[in-house]
């Protein structure tokens, strides 16, 4: 006589409940709060995207009168109705050589502005221009903001033109 020892059905429907219920505990403990933190971050920059502008009219470059070894490049930026710590400005020369910036309140960049304290455009409309002095011309620029120390993606970008002054 054959003996047959094996699982009931009861304790296999048991076993089979049991991991569909800690499978489950697994997803809601971990993937749950990733997705969720996530987004939080991704809704936060889409709120900024668009809210930074370049001043296209008032964002361009020059010689220097004096020398033409030194380039002036200027660029005027507007916030809009968004809640940013700071913004960033990347000028780039066209040669895919490029020069980074963070500006937050009150801080002090020695090639920004001759020096003088920085401060960031009023929110809701204000506009704000920052100056460089260097022997670079700066073809292209990008500015977008910064929030809770990383820089949200997809900035304002623009084509800088010969000032016309």
């Amino acid at each position: 006589m054959i003996s047959k020892k094996g699982v009931s059905d009861v304790i296999a429907t048991v076993l089979i409940l049991l991991l569909t219920v800690a499978s489950v505990g697994i997803l809601v403990a971990v993937v749950i709060p990733f997705v969720q933190n996530n987004l939080e971050e991704s809704t936060t920059c889409l709120d900024v995207r668009g809210g930074i502008t370049i001043v296209g009219e008032d964002s361009c470059y020059m010689p220097d009168d004096d020398t033409n070894l030194e380039i002036r490049t200027e660029v005027k930026v507007k916030v809009g109705n968004v809640d940013i710590d700071g913004i960033y400005l990347v000028l780039e020369d066209g040669n895919a050589a490029s020069t980074s910036y963070e500006i937050s309140e009150e801080i002090t960049i020695s090639g920004l502005n001759d020096g003088e304290p920085l401060s960031l455009p009023q929110e809701g409309g204000g506009e704000k221009l920052y100056e460089t002095l260097s022997g670079t011309f700066y073809r292209e620029v990008s500015v977008g903001g910064i929030i809770d120390g990383k820089r949200c993606p997809n900035p304002d970008e623009r084509k800088l033109e010969l000032c016309l002054d």
